[in-house]
């Protein structure tokens, strides 16, 4: 988007899946949507947007609920609240999304790993994702031209010379209605899975179930309310899934997860969530 080359030629909506399709990212010119917001950004113009949730014979909108892995930022949750929305928090791992799908309880999940999918298909679907922004894309531009004429700047049947909407606009309108979400996540392989499984387990008596005044005195200064371990019963089949991760509570509402994943081999990775949330929109450029 900075070359003057291609200045006046930059795609509204540029997308990538990975090989087998089911992943997903998302991009316009000089815009990045992370996986977070894409998700709730989704959640939130489904509704409109996607005929598979809209009643043929009522033309009511049909979201069963949404689901986010704990990980992933809290923009979801947001979009559910206002729209009423259940929204389950479950461990990473795609068969807890599984489950509540087939228990009709769950249309829209995802993950921070760039995953998105519904209940048109099981399984995540990158493809689906795509398509689904280029509705929203599509959707919205509509509503413009139809404004446009309204306002006179543009006569009925002109609708083509009518701007698109433009994949910032749709993220720049959606923090300006919900804030945003600043969000980063470092890996550190360690090659040794039990040093892992030490650092990890001996992060938790330091912190986990301590009063906001117990942490202020051993970290001062550190703006934490509190820690907890989060442990997963499965509300479909009632299984347990504990020790899913710690996470770290702040005042301001920002929080850090941190979880062990031994996805690395015969090693492990450890894996640190931070995300922050801001609604000062002077700050929702900032890197």
């Amino acid at each position: 988007g900075d070359n003057p080359k291609y200045k006046d030629n930059i795609p509204v909506l540029g997308a990538a899946c990975d090989g087998d399709g089911d992943r997903n990212m998302i991009l316009g010119a000089h815009t990045f949507v992370n996986p977070a917001d894409s998700l709730a950004i989704i959640a939130e113009n489904a509704g409109d947007c996607v005929p598979y949730f809209i009643d043929p014979v009522t033309k009511k909108v049909h979201i069963k609920g949404v689901a986010r892995s704990s990980p992933t930022a809290g923009a979801l949750d947001i979009v559910a609240h206002k729209k009423g929305l259940h929204c389950f928090e479950t461990p990473t791992g795609w068969k807890f999304f599984g489950n509540l799908m087939d228990a009709d309880q769950l249309s829209i999940c995802g993950e921070e790993s760039f995953g998105t999918g519904c209940d048109v298909i099981r399984e995540k679907d990158g493809l689906w994702s795509v398509l689904t922004w280029m509705s929203i894309i599509a959707h919205k531009t509509n509503l413009l031209a139809a404004k446009n004429i309204s306002e006179g700047k543009i006569k009925k049947g002109e609708e083509q010379s009518s701007p698109l909407v433009t994949v910032s606009d749709i993220v720049h309108e959606y923090w300006h209605r919900n804030g945003r979400f600043f969000i980063q996540r470092h890996d550190y392989d360690v090659a040794d899975k039990n040093v892992g499984h030490d650092f990890y387990e001996g992060l938790k008596p330091k912190i986990v179930g301590k009063t906001t005044e117990e942490i202020e005195k051993a970290y001062p200064s550190c703006g934490i309310k509190s820690a907890d371990v989060f442990d997963y019963t499965d509300p479909i089949d009632h299984s347990i899934s504990l020790n899913q991760g710690v996470r770290i509570y702040f005042l301001d509402g920002s929080r850090v997860v941190v979880r062990l994943s031994g996805t690395a081999g015969s090693g492990a990775t450890i894996r640190v969530y931070f995300e922050k949330y801001s609604k000062d929109e002077t700050k929702f450029d900032s890197d």
